[in-house]
């Protein structure tokens, strides 16, 4: 069998994994485990890589003789480095967090984590967490990164989409925006005066509607997928929400907002990628009857190509190319406001001329074989 075609197969296998995990389906999840035919240790580091080793563990607890994975377990336990969080420490992480910025004029909402495990998985158990999402108001980043550095917290990363301060074990992730390119028109007042108030952990949130919740799902999923670093846990996520809101959504409404903030092509491209990735027509018949009235409107790719753009390596050019296909706009623009994002740190020694040949790659000019060696 061609090697292409097994690699094709165990991604597939992945895929199953996956879903069966999330549906708490132990009997088949443990069938499936046993069609992958790999060792316990790939097992694991797949499994991790795509950060659904506990999910996965989880549910196999649940399965007939469940001692007979121990080996698997046993892998998982070797490749584990972050400590988790508890459900209690997310909780009152988040309601610190909320309580200091709020004394000092900065709201925010709650984003995924505790209340997609909650909402979704059913537990912290099924989906544990490593930090705490929060969304403020973009126009009030500045404000928010002073008060959490006056209460403590050090700023240890940052991108375009987020800055990440810690103190101690506790660690928050502050989005300004759900996703920031210059092609997007994300209605920000839209998102706020949506955002409903839940119960979380026992205590009250607001957080993201559904509608947005999967807005900022589709959009980091694109991103990821365009770069090679697409996580099985990430698309699960968007798998278990399109379940949760198929029977009460419009989608053609739902497709005509994206439409008005310039992101249909790749909320259309993300959805249908989705829904064959996992194959939920059935779980999901009202959004794959919309998608199927604006199929021309989308690329066609076989279930090969799909399952090779999900598990590319980084920086994969067949990826950087799907995403310039896509992009509702000027990728040179992108790709200047990305580095501008990762400023200062993108100028660290050798990080520009890695950014130049991938910048080629994306953009799909010749790379030279200098720049090459530069890369590898």
């Amino acid at each position: 069998m061609p090697a292409a075609m097994i690699a094709w197969m165990h991604a597939a296998g992945y895929v199953d994994v996956a879903r069966l995990a999330a549906l708490k389906n132990a009997e088949a999840l443990a069938a499936a485990i046993d069609v992958l035919g790999e060792p316990p240790d790939r097992i694991a580091a797949t499994l991790r890589a795509h950060h659904i080793a506990s999910l996965v563990r989880a549910s196999l607890d649940c399965a007939p003789q469940p001692a007979r994975f121990a080996p698997i377990y046993d892998a998982i336990d070797r490749l584990r480095q972050l400590p988790f969080l508890t459900a209690a420490e997310c909780v009152s992480g988040f309601d610190e967090v909320r309580s200091h910025l709020g004394a000092h004029g900065v709201d925010v909402l709650l984003l995924k984590g505790l209340y997609f495990a909650e909402r979704l998985y059913g537990g912290s158990q099924w989906r544990p967490q490593f930090d705490v999402d929060v969304l403020i108001h973009s126009s009030t980043r500045r404000q928010t990164f002073r008060a959490l550095l006056a209460a403590g917290f050090t700023r240890t990363a940052y991108d375009l989409h987020s800055a990440t301060f810690t103190r101690e074990h506790v660690k928050v992730d502050v989005h300004g925006w759900l996703r920031r390119a210059p092609a997007y028109r994300i209605d920000e007042a839209a998102i706020w005066n949506s955002a409903p108030t839940v119960r979380v952990g026992g205590v009250e949130a607001r957080t993201l509607s559904d509608e947005f919740a999967l807005v900022m799902l589709v959009l980091s999923t694109f991103e990821d997928l365009g770069q090679g670093l697409t996580r099985l846990k990430q698309l699960l996520d968007a798998y278990l929400l399109i379940r949760s809101m198929d029977a009460s959504t419009d989608w053609s409404a739902f497709f005509e907002r994206r439409s008005r903030e310039n992101i249909s092509p790749i909320a259309l491209v993300i959805l249908d990628l989705l829904v064959r990735l996992f194959r939920i027509g059935d779980d999901a018949p009202r959004l794959a009857h919309a998608l199927e009235a604006r199929r021309r409107s989308i690329p066609e790719l076989s279930r090969p190509e799909l399952l090779a753009l999900v598990f590319a390596a980084r920086k994969n050019a067949a990826n950087m190319a799907w995403f310039r296909g896509v992009y509702p706009g000027s990728v040179a623009r992108y790709l200047l406001s990305f580095w501008v994002g990762g400023f200062p740190a993108n100028l660290r020694p050798g990080s520009f001329p890695h950014a130049l040949s991938a910048a080629r790659v994306a953009l799909g000019t010749r790379v030279s074989d200098r720049e090459q060696r530069a890369r590898g």
